[in-house]
């Protein structure tokens, strides 16, 4: 039997997306569109790791526009992001 489903995002996979996120080496639709199956594709397996299901979400939420053409949220706030993750996976090893 073949598994059709990509495994769940990892701590590396998460911070490798944060990193890229906050360098502007993805953009924020590109993250966004990247963590949204994950948190609402109920067809998709669940992540069981607390600390990448909350970045996930976050991250859904990069590209939110506070209005037409303004990002809600800046390099500063990734950069932000990124930091609580590290800091979060450094006090959970």
């Amino acid at each position: 039997m073949v598994d059709d489903h990509p495994q769940p995002p990892t701590r590396d996979d998460v911070a490798q997306k944060l990193r890229d996120l906050a360098a502007g080496k993805k953009s924020p639709e590109e993250v966004s569109d990247w963590a949204q199956p994950w948190v609402y594709d109920d067809d998709l397996p669940e992540v069981e790791d607390e600390l990448v299901w909350d970045t996930l979400d976050k991250l859904t939420a990069a590209d939110t526009q506070s209005q037409p053409g303004a990002y809600m949220f800046t390099t500063t706030d990734f950069h932000a992001w990124q930091e609580e993750f590290e800091a979060a996976r450094r006090s959970q090893r």
